[in-house]
């Protein structure tokens, strides 16, 4: 665990990317691969371009997989692939 301590207190210092806001259709879009209430959130990861999306929601994680480019994982799993 010590291991990531620097890493990922480098990564709470640094600068966050905030997207720029998400159009209707975009939201559309992505409420079309999950049909809930998660659909901002999963439509501001793919505009960002981001690697991973980190969560803890089982549901969302399976619904989503295989249907975006990005990586949906629980944070236990995102630490294993930072490890890496």
């Amino acid at each position: 665990m010590i291991l990531l301590q620097i890493p990922f207190l480098d990564f709470l210092a640094s600068q966050s990317i905030i997207t720029q806001k998400l159009t209707p259709k975009e939201i559309k879009s992505a409420y079309k691969i999950i049909n809930s209430e998660d659909a901002p959130i999963l439509a501001g990861a793919i505009k960002a371009k981001v690697d991973f999306l980190i969560t803890l929601d089982k549901k969302f994680q399976e619904i989503a997989k295989n249907k975006v480019k990005l990586k949906i994982l629980s944070p236990g799993k995102f630490l294993e692939e930072y490890r890496k």
